[in-house]
């Protein structure tokens, strides 16, 4: 029956993936399961086979194995399961599987230009890699679990799109960086220099607070501990922000200071369920830039529970325990679009 639902889930999503994607679309399964690429290499082997082209798809699938230290060296979507599904399950499973698939480590080199990951996690049990490592243009992370991020840019890079993730410390940068998106996550701590130019927007900053400069937009964001540090004490780049431990230089701007994390996040039984704002918060439903919210459930790209991946997904299986050869098999599945 796991063989079933594997193959079931593999289908649906190759069927939604080909209708969007311009490449082709492989399946990866380092279990042992019938896919394009197998065994404990199946997601580099497939990321350097010479069939696998720029602009092509790799559909990762469920595993409680590592796919190990990846190095990505082409143009690639690669799609998971998302995370946290056997927290999300009311009122329905979110995924009919609840593993997740897990990295080690992501390095995002210059071919990768134009990549983009989702519903990956990159924290696995106690093995964990060195983060995810980004030296190229237009990459986008989007719904993934990640241990932190490094943006190392040996030259001038642009476009690099971090949206709707769960990164359980921070993330760092260095060298220059042009156009950069950090929106709808959550980061224990967000550190930026001074060469770092772009957006930080509707995130929770959970521990340790920001620290960046006036090249920076910083807004709509909850600092739930630590402070904001940015360069020059400049105020017009940082506006309708929720802050713990604030800053004097802040008094008198558009953002809302003193504010205790009891008095704005809820307290539920899910990891990331916790960052929602507690309804009858009247500044973080109201508060932020026009009048909308504030935080990761705010603004154009609201966060996904689990980073549930944006093509359909199967949350309900059931099979007959045994079938006779030349007899239909009955299957009953529940889908449900994502967006």
């Amino acid at each position: 029956m796991k063989t079933l639902a594997t193959l079931l889930t593999g289908a649906l999503i190759l069927m939604s993936v080909t209708s969007q994607a311009q490449g082709r679309v492989w399946r990866v399964n380092n279990q042992g399961y019938s896919a394009h690429f197998t065994g404990l290499n199946a997601l580099q082997d497939a990321i350097d086979s010479e069939d696998v082209g720029p602009g092509d798809t790799l559909h990762l699938e469920a595993s409680p194995s590592s796919y190990g230290f990846i190095t990505l060296n082409k143009r690639l979507v690669i799609i998971g399961p998302g995370y946290f599904l056997n927290e999300n399950v009311i009122p329905t499973p979110l995924q009919h599987h609840m593993n997740s698939c897990w990295v080690n480590r992501f390095t995002f080199t210059n071919n990768s230009r134009g990549s983009t990951i989702t519903g990956i996690s990159q924290v696995y049990g106690d093995v964990t890699g060195t983060g995810t490592i980004i030296d190229a243009d237009s990459i986008t992370i989007d719904r993934c679990y990640l241990m932190y991020i490094t943006l190392n840019c040996t030259v001038t890079r642009h476009a690099i799109t971090i949206k709707r993730n769960f990164v359980l410390l921070g993330i760092d940068g260095a060298g220059t960086l042009v156009n950069l998106m950090l929106l709808n996550n959550r980061f224990s701590a967000i550190n930026l220099p001074a060469t770092h130019q772009g957006t930080v927007a509707h995130n929770a900053i959970w521990d340790n607070g920001a620290n960046f400069h006036p090249s920076i937009d910083f807004h709509d964001n909850i600092v739930r501990a630590g402070t904001i540090v940015p360069n020059l004490n400049s105020i017009s780049n940082v506006h309708h922000n929720i802050v713990h431990d604030s800053p004097m230089w802040l008094s008198g701007s558009t953002n809302h200071l003193n504010m205790p994390p009891a008095s704005v996040f809820i307290s539920t039984s899910t990891t990331d369920g916790n960052l929602r704002t507690l309804p009858f918060c009247t500044v973080c439903n109201t508060g932020g830039t026009a009048g909308g919210a504030i935080g990761m459930f705010g603004g154009a790209t609201p966060y996904t529970a689990s980073g549930i991946p944006g093509i359909p997904s199967i949350y309900e299986l059931t099979t007959p325990a045994n079938a006779t050869q030349g007899q239909d098999l009955p299957v009953t599945l529940s889908t449900r679009s994502n967006n």
